[in-house]
């Protein structure tokens, strides 16, 4: 008799499905926001760092840094003389981590409606060796952020000098920074949410 009532509600169960066996339509694909390039140049470096800070993906920035797991550089950032005088304890251990905190604190004072922008205003020089580059660029950083105590623009010159690591692939190593007269640079932003 139970036997009898499961197959009855199993029939039925059929009967009312248009096509049990149908398979459902895919989902579409999970879209990452992250425009990422391989970077097999020291250009594409720079590329991923303007599309990290554009798409606020902290983990991209790091990304474009020495990663002492593949490289035999470690990454150090050094601010503008005044900064760097003003801050000394600051910046005498900067590194990936602290690049890492700081583009998160960043990104967060950010709203979602508003932009993230870095710019190369000039290339003012460029050398590229076989398994080294220095790239030397004047750059505009808009952040427009909440907190009306900080800038929404820094500029200034950065060089950054680059190197390939074991999987083919360039990355910074030194990120050196340099205010412009009359301008806020990068190394105030990152004083300023660094300490």
């Amino acid at each position: 008799m139970a036997k009898c009532s499961i197959l009855f509600c199993m029939l039925l169960t059929l009967a009312a499905c248009r096509n049990p066996f149908r398979t459902r339509e895919p989902e579409p694909p999970v879209v990452s926001q992250s425009s990422w390039i391989p970077p097999l140049s020291p250009d594409k470096v720079l590329i991923n760092l303007q599309n990290a800070i554009a798409e606020r993906n902290t983990e991209n920035v790091v990304r474009c840094l020495a990663d002492p797991v593949y490289s035999t550089r470690t990454f150090r950032f050094d601010p503008n003389p005044e900064t760097a005088t003003l801050y000394y304890t600051l910046f005498s251990g900067w590194g990936i981590d602290q690049e890492k905190t700081v583009n998160q604190l960043v990104f967060a004072m950010v709203p979602t409606d508003s932009i993230c922008l870095l710019t190369w205003t000039s290339i003012l020089r460029e050398v590229v060796a076989a398994d080294t580059s220095v790239m030397l660029r004047q750059y505009r950083l808009e952040v427009h952020h909440k907190p009306s105590s900080l800038p929404t623009q820094f500029q200034g010159h950065a060089e950054f000098r680059l190197a390939v690591d074991q999987r083919g692939e360039w990355s910074i190593y030194r990120w050196i920074d340099n205010s412009i007269a009359g301008s806020v640079s990068w190394s105030e932003l990152k004083a300023k949410l660094g300490g």
